[in-house]
């Protein structure tokens, strides 16, 4: 099984999107670990990808990433 994908979105969006992406559940409650630490109302990068041995991988590896993005207003004078 393979999964890879890469996405910016507000941080509840991002938890109903990971549960629509192919991935096995345990990269998703990863996922969704690291996104209860971001701002509830805030925006998150995230990008996973990978393969799980399944006969046709043999070594199983993933690269994930959850980083809360933080936008910057400018200082009111």
């Amino acid at each position: 099984m393979s999964f890879s994908f890469d996405f910016i979105a507000t941080v509840p969006d991002a938890k109903k999107i990971i549960e629509q992406e192919h991935a096995p559940h345990e990269v998703k409650l990863f996922i969704h670990q690291a996104l209860r630490g971001c701002k509830i109302d805030g925006w998150a990068h995230i990008k996973a990808n990978g393969h799980l041995y399944d006969g046709d991988y043999q070594t199983s590896t993933a690269t994930i990433s959850v980083m809360p993005l933080e936008i910057r207003h400018p200082k009111v004078t």
